[in-house]
């Protein structure tokens, strides 16, 4: 589904793949059959040091134009949990979006392509603990995808 991407990093974090995956809501009640689409970003560690990324409930921060086929729909918040994951060099980490924290999900209105900007935040600070504060490093991704028939 993912046509080409572009990303810029600040260092040390290689993009290796931005996935998409088209599903369909079974037993949702109202939106029952509506067809929904969920990222992940897969990166790895290509420096000579740790890197430290939010995990938990974070996930990979996602941005598509307004009057695109993608519509955001809100959704419940989950309770959420703040985590910090450590990267060794050499290791890759997949981030997934929009999180549940974000409070929206996207659903798939009509087919087409479109292009998604994703962000992430990391820092080679062992002892970062506040988001987004100790995270001063970010890598943007924009990918286009093409979806078939909602």
């Amino acid at each position: 589904m993912c046509g080409s991407i572009t990303y810029a990093s600040a260092g040390q974090v290689l993009v290796e793949y931005v996935q998409a995956t088209q599903f369909v809501c079974q037993n949702c009640g109202a939106v029952n059959g509506q067809s929904y689409v969920g990222f992940a970003v897969t990166f790895e560690n290509v420096g000579n040091s740790s890197i430290y990324i939010p995990a938990g409930d974070t996930g990979v921060s996602t941005t598509v134009p307004k009057d695109s086929i993608l519509r955001q729909v809100t959704t419940v918040m989950c309770p959420g949990f703040f985590a910090i994951d450590k990267l060794d060099p050499g290791q890759n980490f997949t981030l997934y979006g929009p999180s549940c924290d974000a409070g929206y999900e996207y659903e798939l209105v009509q087919p087409g392509s479109v292009t998604v900007t994703f962000s992430f935040n990391w820092t080679n600070n062992s002892t970062a603990s506040t988001y987004p504060t100790d995270f001063p490093n970010s890598t943007t991704i924009s990918a286009q995808f093409v979806f078939g028939a909602p």
